[in-house]
């Protein structure tokens, strides 16, 4: 799958060990991607962390059905 940002980068899931979603002690969201390497990487930060967990679960769902991008403009 591919993350397609707001700015339109391209982000290719694959290079990634883990989607994650953090933040939820501070009532704030970030979607956090964990290369291969350990290195954290946020590709989305939302004021409300429900945000940003629907938008993980948005994302699982994508990738469950099998689909190939998902962009994150659609999603606002």
């Amino acid at each position: 799958m591919y993350i397609v940002t707001d700015d339109v980068e391209i982000i290719n899931f694959y290079q990634y060990q883990n989607l994650s979603v953090k933040g939820e002690e501070q009532g704030k969201g970030q979607l956090v991607l964990t290369a291969q390497d350990g290195s954290k990487r946020v590709v989305a930060e939302f004021s409300d962390f429900e945000d940003a967990y629907s938008l993980f679960e948005d994302i699982r769902d994508a990738l469950a059905a099998g689909e190939t991008y998902y962009s994150l403009e659609t999603y606002q």
